[in-house]
């Protein structure tokens, strides 16, 4: 079709042809006429993604490929001083901080630039709906912008229309939340789920049980008890309304979808299925396609688990009161509603804010996590205890019966339920320890910072199968060397269930390794 019949179409019609073209083609017919330049601008403009190591973008270098050219170009085009009409265009704004280890740079003064230049051009966009920003998590973790993002974000006449949110977890998360009461996704990026984190996720629900209290008055205006158990009515009526909170577990170099994370305490009762959909179907639509698209591809699940009322006979039981514990009906609906939606997958992680619970003896946990059948890497994260335990016990004192207890539950129970599970993994504030199926469940006890700051995180998995292929290596060696000692040679002592690798274990421990 030649121009000059475009511009004879609706401008709508127009839109949908146009978005079938390229970037460069757009940019050409933005020069035919002015009718054809407005069409195409509002294509060319309208979703935005870009993905850059920051000093790419500020040093004014040779550009050595097109793809640095084009990203540039369009960056400058939105931070110039007379980009006011190109940023009125915006509707799905994704912009991709990437990290480069093979060039040292300081991430303070790049990251802080491009932040500022970001804030200059957000009071000109009104209609952005959609904003994902990624800022490399390098530690240390910090705020870059020095708080002039979240106040842009926290500002009500600044992108007014926002209603889907991705930002890092070195943002003021609880003072973006509780102005932007118009959002309807809040995603939180983060390396890990640490206690900052889950310390700031307990703000969002504060002003989430504000919301539901207000939002439980206008339901029900007759009701004289703003502490009546709401209704299935009222629930729903609720849950289409509330904002989805969800974490996103992207772990360094790579920044790629680690764990997805859900929070129970921060969802209404009935709505966990509702939650893992609206969760799945925003990821969808990320322009950078980082994430997964379809249900299936989401291979690793995390519960972030406040404290658990496990009083059957509590009203509090499908309720979260007011320091965010929640019932173990809400628990279980929501691992039922993730594991039905998300069956493929292989890596399941439950983070804890008691130390002494026991999340693998919950009564539906079998139930719900034998529905998994490609489950084979699985995790339990204990929180570091609010106060000391009784009797001066220490931490590894205090975490040796925790393992214990799930040495037996997974080689008694767990090992009938789940056939393809090879790993257990038990993480506390100063220990961690790892079971493996080939090793006959013995646990191996580390301290934390033997594995350096990273612990068990991120390739976890592709850490331990390249452990599995050195102890495959060293067992054949031991087993070719059995057969040439020949028969009659003394028994091997049996191995023991649990081993400390340490320098200068405790005395309870035994002798070191």
């Amino acid at each position: 079709m030649p121009p000059c019949m475009l511009i004879s179409l609706a401008p709508e019609l127009l839109y949908r042809i146009l978005a079938f073209c390229s970037r460069d083609d757009l940019v050409a017919l933005s020069q035919v006429n002015r009718v054809l330049q407005h069409s195409s601008e509002h294509v060319l403009y309208r979703d935005i993604f870009v993905s850059f190591v920051p000093p790419d973008l500020i040093k004014y270098k040779h550009d050595s490929t097109c793809e640095l050219v084009e990203k540039k170009c369009l960056f400058r085009t939105l931070t110039s001083s007379n980009s006011s009409p190109k940023t009125h265009l915006l509707r799905f704004l994704h912009i991709q901080f990437e990290y480069d280890s093979f060039r040292a740079y300081d991430p303070n003064e790049y990251n802080k630039l491009l932040l500022s230049k970001i804030c200059s051009f957000l009071p000109h966009s009104p209609k952005l709906v959609d904003l994902r920003i990624m800022i490399d998590q390098h530690t240390p973790v910090n705020d870059y912008s020095d708080g002039d993002f979240s106040d842009a974000l926290s500002a009500s006449d600044i992108v007014p229309n926002l209603q889907t949110l991705y930002i890092d977890a070195m943002n003021d998360i609880p003072k973006i939340f509780e102005a932007r009461t118009s959002l309807t996704v809040l995603g939180v990026y983060m390396s890990e789920v640490d206690c900052e984190v889950t310390t700031r996720m307990a703000d969002v629900y504060s002003i989430l049980v504000r919301r539901r209290a207000a939002a439980r008055v206008q339901v029900s205006p007759a009701s004289s008890s703003p502490n009546l158990v709401q209704s299935s009515a009222t629930v729903t009526k609720m849950s289409t309304k509330e904002p989805i909170v969800f974490l996103l577990e992207t772990p360094e170099p790579i920044y790629r979808l680690s764990y997805l994370t859900f929070v129970p305490a921060l969802y209404l009762p009935g709505s966990a299925e509702h939650v893992c959909r609206q969760v799945v179907e925003s990821l969808a639509q990320d322009l950078g396609k980082r994430y997964p698209t379809k249900c299936e591809d989401v291979v690793g699940l995390q519960l972030c688990l406040t404290n658990v009322s496990e009083d059957s006979g509590s009203d509090k039981i499908n309720e979260t009161d007011e320091h965010g514990s929640v019932g173990l009906e809400r628990v279980k609906e929501m691992m039922e509603a993730i594991v039905k939606l998300f069956h493929h997958c292989t890596k399941f992680k439950i983070k804890t804010a008691d130390h002494s619970m026991k999340a693998w003896r919950f009564s539906f946990f079998i139930p719900t996590i034998s529905q998994l059948p490609n489950l084979s890497f699985l995790t339990f994260h204990l929180s570091l205890p609010d106060t000391p335990f009784a009797g001066d016990l220490t931490l590894l004192e205090a975490f040796i019966p925790m393992l214990t207890d799930l040495r037996s539950f997974v080689t008694e129970e767990l090992v009938v339920k789940c056939p393809k599970l090879v790993i257990v993994v038990l993480i506390s504030y100063e220990h961690n320890a790892i079971m493996k199926r080939e090793n006959g469940w013995r646990a191996v006890i580390r301290d934390n910072d033997i594995l350096g700051p990273e612990g068990w995180r991120g390739q976890t998995d592709v850490t331990d199968e390249e452990d599995d292929e050195e102890d495959d290596e060293d067992g054949e060696g031991e087993e070719d060397g059995a057969e040439e000692g020949g028969e009659g040679g003394e028994e091997e002592e049996e191995e023991p269930d649990m081993v400390y690798i340490s320098s200068a274990p405790p005395s309870f421990m035994g002798p070191p390794v």
